[in-house]
């Protein structure tokens, strides 16, 4: 064995020195081509390798040791000796796919198919790899070419189906989703044909769909509901949305996974579509505050300030004693110049809970509205003994001094304001200009 493996590395050296102090090497241009056909051959365990055959074969028994290396030398071989090799595309797509090299993949699967265009499997590979490219529109195109093919393949047909279910053709999917149950009953067809019922608002279809596949597989349904949870605890708000609809799709009733997409989609700005969500709760369940307050932040972020009171107004008549929906309605009076109701609605805010930093800020911004910076001052002062970290009660605490020509403290606050606030901060570059004229 040890005389063997010596043999070996004596060979490999010479084929090192030789290519090193050869004239090719110093033409740039020529690269290295190292074959392990010529080390078998040299090793008396040569096949002959003018024959395509032969290398075509002694590749495959390779690439079926998953041996792809040394595999994908062979099937270039057989094509160079022999150009109507073309298996040889084939299995070079497969051996580069097998190693995640998806370019040479797709280089290779592309070129098959241009010499055999009734390769159905190829172009179901080419759609994968496009589909995992999340180039969708491709991905059709190559698995529409193999569907023609053929009756359809189960994988294929699925795959076309959740395609056009993304780009909004519920009609396709329904086609093709039915078209792959024809096939074998398949039950992640079902549920695209079920989705793309829903979404055409077939309910009764849909419903004996749902009903098959729980029927036939109980645990085919993940818990939605827990990985809308995950994705969303990770950042992923899209998935988490994603997820919860599909808890929906399931039970439409229910309102925890409708609560918790309401807060993603409001959390990422989809206001429209979140206040759908909340008016959906409340006619589930009319009797909970919170869904009226939150239907009212919805409308407010939207400009809507007529639809935002009249869901404040039916928070309060539910729970009179709700210190946050004071202060939102607050803020609706405050945006329409209405100061003087939107510093009674702080104030009550206040009144049931004392400790409320935004309404103690949000009735500062009224006083100092209404020129009372006095009042202003000590409701900025409040919020600041609340939260002392807040740079912006700090900031209107130093703008009253302004304001009240108490220039000493003024400086002081907006030099406390620079402190704690980062340098890019466009408030930072105001209070430097204070202070500059007020120094002066």
């Amino acid at each position: 064995m040890k005389k063997f493996l010596s043999v070996i590395g004596t060979i490999l050296l010479a084929y090192f020195l030789a290519y090193y102090t050869s004239d090719t090497k110093k033409d740039k241009d020529v690269s290295f081509d190292f074959s392990f056909e010529k080390l078998f051959q040299s090793l008396g365990l040569a096949i002959d390798t003018t024959d395509a055959n032969q290398v075509f074969d002694k590749a495959m028994r390779k690439y079926n040791n998953y041996d792809y290396f040394v595999a994908i030398s062979g099937f270039k071989s057989a094509v160079r000796l022999d150009s109507n090799k073309i298996q040889s595309y084939l299995y070079l797509g497969k051996c580069y796919e097998a190693n995640y090299d998806t370019i040479n993949a797709l280089f290779y699967y592309t070129k098959f198919v241009s010499k055999d265009p009734s390769s159905y499997e190829t172009f179901n590979k080419l759609g994968k790899i496009f589909r995992f490219k999340h180039e969708d529109s491709t991905a059709l195109y190559y698995y529409l070419k193999g569907y023609k093919l053929t009756s359809g393949i189960v994988d294929c047909t699925n795959e076309i189906a959740a395609i056009y279910y993304n780009f909004g053709k519920y009609d396709s999917t329904i086609f093709y989703a039915s078209s792959a149950i024809e096939l074998d009953k398949n039950l992640t067809a079902y549920n695209w044909r079920r989705l793309a019922y829903l979404q055409l608002q077939k309910f009764d279809l849909a419903a004996l769909d749902l009903e098959y596949i729980k029927i036939t597989d109980p645990a085919f349904f993940p818990n939605y509901y827990t990985l809308g949870l995950e994705a969303s605890k990770k950042g992923d708000s899209q998935k988490a949305i994603e997820n919860f609809g599909y808890a929906l799709s399931l039970n439409p009733n229910d309102t925890s996974s409708l609560l918790e997409r309401a807060w993603v989609l409001m959390s990422i700005s989809q206001h429209d579509s979140a206040v759908q969500d909340y008016l959906r709760l409340i006619e589930m369940n009319p009797d909970d505050h919170t869904n009226y307050l939150n239907a009212g932040l919805c409308y407010s972020n939207m400009n809507k300030r007529k639809e935002a009171l009249k869901m404040y107004e039916k928070c309060i008549k539910i729970k009179p004693d709700y210190y946050l929906v004071y202060n939102n309605r607050g803020v609706i009076y405050y945006e329409q110049k209405d100061y003087k109701k939107s510093i009674e609605d702080y104030s009550k805010s206040i009144t049931l809970k004392s400790d409320y930093y935004n309404s103690y800020l949000n009735r500062g911004l009224a006083y100092y509205e209404l020129k009372d910076y006095r009042k202003a001052q000590m409701d900025f002062n409040s919020a600041y003994n609340i939260d002392p970290k807040s740079a912006t009660a700090v900031y209107n605490i130093g703008l009253t001094f302004d304001k009240m020509n108490k220039n000493t403290s003024a400086i002081s606050y907006y030099k406390k304001y620079i402190d704690m606030s980062h340098e890019d901060d466009e408030w930072v570059k105001k209070c430097k200009e204070r202070i500059e004229f007020l120094s002066k």
